[in-house]
């Protein structure tokens, strides 16, 4: 099996890095570098991913990234050096509580290694500039916040490195402090780019194929856009908000998309005409939920920690109010489920909802909470939730292992299970959380927040294929996908990009 990547949606110039923050261009101008966040990938009703890192720098040459790099903490500066492929790169950021973390970065323009020149003494390097071809020159923050009180966060110490052969990978020590300080400005990007149209998009949270061979994709600061056949956009609904789930009506015709608006404006589900874009009906509320769906219905959970009532809405957008459920944590809770046959949701303890854990089932004619069977098959373990997908009377989901430390090696899970009772047929485990899971043609195509995409055979579990997942040749992380017949599979990135592909058997 193999996966070729057919078209791009919603791609462009730079589209790698998300929202550019500081830019610079090399002596001979053939290159420019461009530092860029793709923001936090949380929303209030999914936290598995916090943690994932959003900052990046592509270095371009003809329009096309060169290299991409995932550093650990923002971009402050960049300095290509003046005769060598060398781009310095000052990284860093405040703690939140006493340090100032950060790295000096040097990425070989001809190998595209990056070494980490400060390691383990490392912290935040807000400026760098070459003087000559041996001299580096610095602007580094204080240790932490006491050192110089108010300051420390808006003055820099100046230094200089001097190094005979930047090309040997030199290991540097920071003197503590130097002898003076100076006030820093904020790197400007550069001239070219300031004039460039950026278009904004960051995290494909959903995708869906439709019949007709059209793509919707619901987005951050979109709340959801239609791709035609031709790859042109046909419509979008933007307006401010941002689209997090989607589910489609069984005609095909219309689709909700949940979204949610900035901090003080709410959030609304609209029920949306899929030929127009329309928006044909609007359920609003005071705060976030996570949207479920099955068989006609949708169902939408408040993300508040306390106990709350669904709210239901039928085929017909006539709303009512559903049975209770305990209250909601966007790392424990989350549970989209594919092709459900019922309503499905996590469910914990009444006073600890993040404990005991059950996957229950909610009728919405009865109002009832049906218990299925606890989340984790072995029975002692916290787990957080994830995507999945059924498969005839079967459920498939992923999630990760609670670890006081982070998640450790090898506790990603997806496993297959019984509707009936919960038995685990087969687990499959990696280091990553997963992103999105579909099926097609007995096989499960499954994202991961590392940028893997896995093939896994739906009956027996064991890996078909497993692949870094790449758009332009660079890598890009698998967000949400969905799956098409005969052999089609689309996969929105962290990046707002999405890849239309053909699965070859």
């Amino acid at each position: 099996m193999s996966l070729t990547v057919l078209r791009t949606l919603g791609g462009g110039p730079y589209a790698e890095v998300g929202r550019p923050t500081v830019s610079a261009s090399s002596p001979d101008g053939e290159r420019v570098a461009i530092a860029g966040e793709l923001g936090s990938l949380y929303w209030p009703g999914d936290a598995t991913l916090t943690g994932t890192r959003g900052h990046r720098l592509g270095v371009y040459r003809d329009g096309s990234c060169e290299w991409l790099v995932q550093p650990r903490w923002p971009v402050r500066s960049l300095a290509f050096h003046p005769g060598l492929p060398l781009l310095a790169i000052g990284i860093g950021s405040y703690d939140g509580g006493f340090s100032f973390e950060g790295d000096l970065l040097l990425l070989d323009l001809g190998t595209g290694k990056v070494i980490e020149a400060l390691g383990r003494n490392g912290r935040e390097v807000r400026q760098v500039e070459w003087a000559d071809t041996h001299t580096l020159r610095v602007l580094v923050a204080p240790l932490d916040d006491d050192e110089l009180d108010e300051k420390a966060h808006t003055h820099s110490y100046p230094m200089e490195i001097t190094g005979d052969d930047w090309t040997a990978w030199p290991r540097i020590e920071l003197p503590h402090t130097a002898d003076s300080m100076v006030e820093y400005p904020t790197p400007p990007l550069d001239q070219t780019l300031t004039e460039f149209e950026w278009s904004g998009r960051t995290h494909v949270w959903a995708v869906e194929c439709l019949d007709d061979g059209r793509v919707l994709a619901a987005l951050e600061s979109r709340e959801l856009e239609c791709w035609g056949v031709d790859g042109e956009l046909e419509w979008e609904i933007a307006e401010g908000s941002s689209g997090r789930q989607i589910a489609l009506s069984a005609d095909g015709l219309t689709a909700w998309v949940n979204s949610e608006w900035p901090d003080d404006f709410g959030t609304s589900r609209d029920l949306v005409l899929l030929a127009t874009g329309q928006i044909i009906e609007e359920v609003e509320f005071d705060g976030a939920t996570t949207m479920t769906s099955s068989l006609g219905w949708i169902a939408l959970r408040g993300t508040a920690p306390k106990p709350g009532r669904l709210t239901l809405v039928d085929a017909f957008g006539d709303v009512a109010e559903g049975p209770e459920l305990t209250g909601f944590d966007p790392a424990n809770h989350p549970f989209a489920i594919r092709r459900a046959t019922e309503l499905l949701f996590l469910q914990g303890d009444e006073d600890k909802p993040w404990r005991n854990k059950w996957v229950v089932a909610v009728d919405p004619y009865a109002l009832t909470v049906r218990r299925l069977f606890p989340l984790d098959w072995q029975g002692s373990r916290q787990l957080f939730g994830g995507p999945g997908v059924m498969l005839e009377d079967d459920l498939v989901h992923a999630g990760t292992v609670y670890d006081s430390s982070g998640l450790q090696p090898g506790g990603s899970f997806v496993v297959r299970r019984a509707l009936a009772d919960g038995s685990a047929y087969w687990v499959f485990t990696t280091d990553s959380p997963a992103t999105a899971i579909g099926e097609l043609n007995g096989v499960l195509y499954v994202g991961y927040a590392n940028g893997d995409l896995v093939a896994l055979d739906a009956a027996l579990g064991n890996v078909r294929w497993r692949t870094r997942f790449t758009l332009d040749g660079q890598p890009a992380i698998p967000l949400s996908l969905a799956t098409a017949a005969p052999n089609r599979l689309v996969i929105g990135t962290t990046d707002g990009r999405i890849a239309d592909c053909r699965i070859r058997r």
